[in-house]
């Protein structure tokens, strides 16, 4: 396994810290669900590479910060 780290802003720290919350009510231990959530920008960025249609839904959250 590889551990990576990296700075993030105030802000979106406390969206992740809300997002945790969510992941640990379905039964996500912590690191799991970050985990989870970083796997999970990684899909939202390769589906936006391979489908940069700016009419495709998926292209709008991206760019709205999703």
């Amino acid at each position: 396994m590889i551990k990576i780290s990296f700075d993030i802003t105030e802000e979106s720290f406390e969206e992740i810290r809300e997002l945790i919350e969510n992941f640990k009510k379905d039964g996500f231990t912590e690191e799991d669900a970050y985990r989870a959530i970083f796997e999970m920008g990684i899909k939202v960025y390769q589906i936006e590479r391979d489908n940069p249609n700016e009419d495709d839904l998926r292209r709008r959250l991206f760019l709205h910060g999703v």
